[in-house]
């Protein structure tokens, strides 16, 4: 998903500008296991949005 993040995140740099702010723009990532899905349970799903500085990062190394 990093690389996905990554791609997000240099389309909307592009197509926001200067307005562009990471923390607020962009929601994070989430991933839904279909098979480990369960009613009443936080199971199956997983959440994360990457610190801005690690997707600056693996930006940078993209050359970008």
């Amino acid at each position: 998903y990093h690389i996905y993040t990554v791609a997000v995140y240099r389309y909307l740099k592009d197509r926001l500008g200067e307005s562009f702010d990471y923390d607020r723009d962009f929601g994070g990532v989430y991933y839904l296991f279909i098979r480990g899905i369960r009613k009443g349970q936080a199971s199956g799903l997983f959440f994360h949005k990457p610190e801005k500085a690690v997707i600056e990062q693996l930006s940078a190394s993209m050359g970008y």
